[in-house]
């Protein structure tokens, strides 16, 4: 007997690969969604995290030592505008995918995306999450998920820094 996953994560960059809206892209998703769930695999897209024109550690970095100001962060309306188009092509999906969504741990409520803390920078660069980055901002999202895929288990998901 083979094994088989029960859940599938896809996880990307969406807005690079959605920057307009393409039939082709759409439908290549949706045959990667169908072809796992025709399989009875349940599939969840990760939507991705808020995005920056900066290099998040090195103005946390410059901001600590020199004082200089950290840049303005991506805006809630700005983190709207640019998944639409994806969002879009998700509402296109002929078969079902459950979103996973990390907008509530991603921004403050001032409506601006949280960059780190004193515990360090939460990206490694511009729109990659570091170590400490993936607990803070995705561990709430990957717990809703764990409850909501794996209900039986009991103990939540721990992240190492």
């Amino acid at each position: 007997m083979r094994l088989r996953p029960r859940h599938v994560i896809l996880a990307a960059r969406w807005n690079s690969y959605f920057k307009e809206v393409s039939e082709d892209k759409e439908r290549a998703l949706s045959s990667v969604v169908a072809s796992l769930t025709d399989h009875g695999i349940r599939v969840w897209i990760l939507l991705q995290v808020p995005e920056h024109d900066f290099s998040v550690p090195q103005a946390m970095w410059v901001n600590r030592r020199f004082g200089v100001p950290i840049p303005q962060s991506m805006s809630l309306s700005e983190y709207h505008w640019g998944r639409a188009t994806f969002c879009k092509a998700l509402n296109s999906l002929k078969v079902a995918a459950s979103v996973l969504d990390p907008i509530s741990a991603c921004f403050n409520e001032s409506g601006f995306s949280i960059i780190g803390g004193e515990d360090g920078a939460y990206y490694r660069d511009e729109h990659h999450v570091s170590k400490l980055g993936a607990a803070r901002l995705l561990g709430p999202v990957f717990e809703e998920w764990r409850r909501a895929a794996f209900p039986e288990m009991s103990s939540p998901i721990v992240f190492e820094r």
